[in-house]
């Protein structure tokens, strides 16, 4: 009974020695699990450094709308100063004035009605301009809050 003992004894503490990882798989397993780790990192800086880039073109499109937005108020606010003129004019080319022939008169009277409505439709299509600049102003502000 005894060599039998020895013999299942030895067939054990072999068997437990041979069941365990080598040295060699174990640092096989732990490098790939370290590259998996370094690739997981990566990936979230470049996600953050993209989210960054993204907040930042946001914030320049934001600052150039804005520019843009002060531009076309200001331009409106000398269309509107410039359309008063052309009115004011207008009255003073509807006056009598002697010596003027009333062919000569006609002829200011249109040219000076054209001059009104070339400023009115300036003024039209630049409100609708101001109007569509402050859509993507209000989009910009949108999607820098959702990229919080």
């Amino acid at each position: 009974m005894k060599p039998m003992m020895l013999v299942v004894l030895s067939a054990t503490i072999l068997f437990a020695t041979s069941c365990g990882l080598s040295e060699k798989e174990k640092t096989e397993l732990l490098q790939a699990q370290q590259a998996k780790d370094d690739s997981i990192r990566t990936a979230e800086i470049k996600q953050v450094k993209d989210e960054d880039a993204l907040k930042s073109a946001l914030g320049d499109s934001l600052s150039r709308y804005k520019n843009l937005l002060d531009l076309q108020q200001n331009t409106l606010i000398q269309l509107r100063a410039n359309l008063y003129t052309a009115n004011d004019e207008m009255t003073q080319v509807k006056a009598f004035h002697f010596g003027r022939l009333p062919q000569a008169r006609e002829n200011d009277i249109r040219n000076q009605e054209l001059k009104i409505q070339s400023l009115m439709l300036a003024q039209t299509n630049l409100q609708a301009a101001i109007k569509n600049t402050t859509e993507k102003i209000n989009a910009i502000k949108i999607e820098l809050e959702l990229s919080k």
